[in-house]
């Protein structure tokens, strides 16, 4: 009898330490989710979170147009490529858009806000990316202060205010209005299903650093 009450015993404290268990990873997924969101190919590079960071001329900002920008040659890189390995400097410049037309936004599964823009030509557009400064890679970079505020503006002046701090994937929303952007040079890998707003040559702006509207609005 008394070997049955200690089976007994155990077995309810077994079960009490599963359960506390269960309840302590419930209490701290949304830590672990912070934790867990981003990307992984070139996600360094993306979040200015790389060895190479540094090699990135900030206080350099060059005016430059959509066009211009699709006319760079595309290095064609890997998830493994270093910034600025073709020696082209692109991922070394942040490029100022004045003027740039508003097409439609997006929160990926990694967390970034991907937002379409386009020239005063239909055929000329190309993704600029806010990361979200609470997943890896962004939490520690030099510019975390730049990528959090680019991020906030942008998301209250589109009328996205929720955007700001949102980890989880949303729907894409049309947009409005023209825009005047900041943001460092960046190529994307070729992704095997294009992705909505994709330049010809991968060219991003990536992450955005500043971001000022003329009447952004839902669309």
């Amino acid at each position: 009898m008394q070997y049955v009450a200690v089976v007994r015993t155990l077995a309810l404290l077994l079960t009490f330490v599963a359960a506390a268990a269960v309840a302590a990873v419930a209490h701290t997924s949304p830590g672990a989710q912070a934790k867990l969101c981003g990307g992984e190919e070139r996600w360094g590079i993306k979040t200015l979170s790389d060895s190479r960071a540094d090699r990135v001329h900030f206080d350099a900002p060059r005016r430059h147009t959509i066009h211009y920008l699709l006319s760079k040659r595309d290095p064609h890189v890997v998830a493994a490529t270093l910034r600025d390995a073709d020696g082209s400097h692109v991922e070394a410049t942040v490029y100022h858009l004045v003027g740039v037309r508003l097409v439609d936004a997006r929160i990926e599964e990694d967390g970034d806000i991907h937002l379409v823009i386009r020239s005063k030509y239909p055929g000329e557009q190309m993704i600029v990316e806010f990361p979200n400064v609470a997943c890896k890679g962004a939490r520690v970079s030099k510019q975390k202060t730049e990528m959090e505020q680019a991020r906030s503006d942008f998301a209250t002046l589109c009328g996205l205010d929720a955007w700001a701090t949102r980890k989880q994937r949303a729907s894409p929303k049309k947009l409005v209005g023209t825009a005047s952007i900041v943001g460092v040079g960046f190529f994307d890998l070729k992704h095997p299903r294009p992705q909505s707003g994709v330049a010809p040559n991968n060219i991003e702006l990536h992450p955005v650093l500043e971001f000022s509207s003329e009447g952004c609005r839902l669309g």
